[in-house]
């Protein structure tokens, strides 16, 4: 952008050098018409000149933008293997089993009930012994995983560094795939707050309400709950502080 810039100051400069360069093999002069003449043609350049050079490094960034969404185009689609969860009744309840076979060749097998006893209303997220690997023809990471979520149940996932946790998680939300088993969801929405931090350029109460309205109730009740009332009161503007 500086080069691009010092164009009209340079450009007479190098022109003239180049000039008394080749005078001395062609014998020419450098007189005022010539001067004159010089310095009109480059200030008519200059301004194209300026706009090239500066459009350079912009044009390499189009470029390189380009080169990401074409690999962005070429990788595979996101596959989500998740599964909803049918029904109004008993959940996986299977009354009458297809059983028998479609045709001579291809037999179908009895369908056991994915989990008896349980009301689907109450159920968010159920795994019958899924597996879960970062990639879809890798090994994978997670193993025979079975268990079910319901409404209003916390559940903690205890373990050390590397052990499939956050592999758990982001398969229980169809960002990585399942090579075997199944994962039945009931709800589309699901939030989830992975390890990465990220903070907007606003107050706190800004960065903890995001898209919602303000509720006073609601709002001190969610500062409790994350243990912040005690690092607001220390703060000199509270809630209207901005985190650095």
């Amino acid at each position: 952008m500086n080069l691009g810039n010092s164009v009209n100051t340079l450009a007479p400069l190098f022109t003239f050098a180049v000039f008394v360069i080749g005078a001395n093999s062609t014998g020419r002069t450098l007189n005022t018409a010539s001067a004159y003449t010089a310095l009109s043609l480059i200030s008519l350049l200059d301004g194209p000149m300026n706009t090239l050079v500066s459009a350079i490094p912009m044009l390499n960034a189009a470029m390189a933008c380009f080169a990401r969404i074409e690999s962005f185009l070429n990788s595979d689609a996101r596959r989500d293997d998740r599964l909803p969860l049918l029904g109004q009744g008993e959940l996986g309840d299977q009354s009458s089993p297809p059983t028998g076979s479609v045709n001579k060749d291809i037999e179908m097998e009895s369908l056991r009930p994915v989990l008896t006893g349980t009301k689907i209303n109450s159920v968010v997220i159920a795994t019958q012994n899924a597996s879960f690997s970062w990639d879809i023809d890798g090994q994978p990471t997670v193993f025979d995983l079975s268990f079910t979520l319901h409404r209003h149940q916390f559940c903690f996932v205890i373990g050390p560094v590397g052990s499939g946790k956050s592999t758990m998680l982001k398969g229980l939300l169809g960002e990585t795939p399942a090579s075997k088993g199944f994962v039945y969801q009931n709800y589309q929405e699901t939030s989830f707050v992975g390890q990465t931090p990220w903070i907007r350029n606003g107050t706190i109460q800004e960065n903890i309400l995001g898209i919602s309205s303000y509720e006073d109730a609601w709002y001190k009740q969610v500062v409790n709950a994350c243990g912040l009332e005690g690092d607001v009161l220390i703060l000199p503007k509270g809630h209207g502080m901005a985190p650095k």
